[in-house]
């Protein structure tokens, strides 16, 4: 599992009985913990990427834990945009041609002010794989601040995308 520093995720374990059958648990019987508390910590109950780094995350419940793996990588922020027209289409091209499986709203999105998602169509060029057209599928709102974040996408050889990125733009 890749997050992002500051990214703030619910995690859910299951007991899967002898038959394969899955029974979430209910979370606050679970004993959650990081093997490195600076690179991902508990908050609430509430996984959060704190530096960039690896950790793992241990579930414990009635003597019984599962361990997974997580990587916390750090944004590379753009420069700032404003006067962005509401219709926008941002094209956000890579060094190799992407999986197209992996783009989808957790992995290239935008936010609101009020860190909220708003709906967007990608479009990833037959032609040239490498770029991909995000569009909002209502027009931004003028004078909103909005960021572009691009995170946990993976080439068409299922590599992942090594640094994550984000860029803060607001509306003319």
């Amino acid at each position: 599992t890749i997050i992002g520093i500051d990214d703030v995720q619910t995690l859910q374990a299951s007991h899967v009985f002898s038959d394969g059958l899955q029974q979430p648990l209910n979370n606050t019987d679970v004993k959650w913990s990081s093997s490195n508390s600076n690179v991902a910590t508990f908050i609430a109950g509430k996984l959060q990427g704190v530096s960039a780094g690896e950790a793992t995350i241990t579930a414990t419940y009635n003597n019984f834990s599962a361990t997974q793996k997580i990587i916390v990588r750090n944004y590379v922020e753009q420069p700032k945009e404003t006067d962005i027209a509401p219709d926008k289409v941002w094209t956000v091209t890579f060094n190799t041609n992407v999986n197209v499986q992996t783009i989808k709203q957790q992995s290239m999105y935008v936010t609101n002010a009020k860190d909220e998602i708003v709906p967007m169509l990608y479009y990833v060029e037959q032609s040239n794989g490498k770029n991909v057209q995000l569009m909002p599928v209502t027009p931004y709102t003028p004078g909103e601040t909005y960021t572009l974040w691009v995170k946990d996408v993976k080439s068409s050889s299922n590599v992942a995308l090594e640094q994550f990125t984000k860029k803060e733009f607001t509306v003319k």
